[in-house]
């Protein structure tokens, strides 16, 4: 067994998205008990095959969880303790009843974005114009951070 709490869990980047994932996000919302297993703490786990090839060799638990995983690690999902992916299938509802569904309904929506995206477009000049001119005023201060390496990134 690997703990996801490894001191030396790979490059600060990787803890600081698990931590945002998991008590991160319950601290923003104000439930200190959600994001870790603990007693008190609901019952939401996803747990992950470590024969993935995601995980092999398994060096960085927390690196590759962040860097790697896709998705097809992940073998059973529990959500305020019930089950709702067991094997990696889904358990509350027909996968294949919603895929129906999703395709019956993709005609018309690619006939809206197709419209969408023509009337989009033709205010593109108009919109790199004013993002231009946006970059181009003086705000009194440096819009770069520097990340941890000290290299400069433009915030959007």
């Amino acid at each position: 067994m690997v703990a996801l709490g490894d001191q030396n869990a790979g490059p600060p980047q990787a803890q600081a998205a698990f931590d945002a994932a998991t008590t991160g996000g319950a601290n923003a919302i104000g439930q200190p008990n959600f994001g870790k297993i603990a007693v008190g703490s609901k019952a939401d786990l996803v747990m992950i095959d470590l024969k993935d090839p995601s995980y092999i060799p398994l060096n960085r638990a927390v690196r590759q969880l962040v860097y790697t995983e896709g998705g097809p690690g992940v073998k059973t999902v529990m959500v305020d303790g019930k089950v709702i992916i067991h094997d990696g299938k889904l358990q509350t509802m027909d996968e294949e009843a919603l895929i129906e569904e999703i395709m019956a309904v993709i005609p018309g929506f690619q006939k809206d974005y197709k419209m969408i995206k023509a009337r989009v477009s033709q205010m593109k000049p108009y919109l790199e114009e004013a993002h231009r001119r946006v970059w181009a005023e003086e705000v009194g201060m440096d819009r770069l951070f520097h990340d941890n390496e000290q290299n400069s990134v433009s915030i959007p």
